[in-house]
């Protein structure tokens, strides 16, 4: 982790994992469904 241009970095660091969050998330519910 570099702090600097940890503001420019954070930003897009929080776009970029909430994006693959939303993902990580779909998937996680499919599978669940899928076991169930």
């Amino acid at each position: 982790m570099k702090t600097t241009g940890s503001n420019v970095g954070g930003r897009k660091r929080k776009m970029w994992s909430r994006g693959v969050g939303g993902v990580v998330r779909e998937q996680k519910a499919k599978l669940y469904i899928i076991r169930r």
